[in-house]
């Protein structure tokens, strides 16, 4: 799975998107996001400028999954 792709699955779901940030392109606060930086990808939930639960990835796919994973979690309490 890519970005693009994940962006589709989370309309289809139904998943605000005031609870993610894909494209790092927005404010970074109070959202899940998901970035590339040097070469690996980082996935994290962002408050007051600063990441929490970061998570790094080799490939975008696996990151993708992460994000997927921690957003139904999020929206589905």
């Amino acid at each position: 799975m890519n970005v693009f792709q994940l962006k589709e699955i989370l309309k289809t779901e139904g998943i605000a998107e005031r609870y993610y940030l894909l494209d790092g392109k927005g404010v970074k606060e109070d959202k899940i996001c998901i970035e590339l930086v040097d070469e690996e990808w980082q996935v994290y939930y962002s408050e007051r400028g600063k990441k929490y639960s970061l998570a790094t990835y080799a490939n975008e796919s696996d990151a993708c999954d992460e994000v997927l994973l921690r957003l139904r979690k999020k929206c589905r309490k």
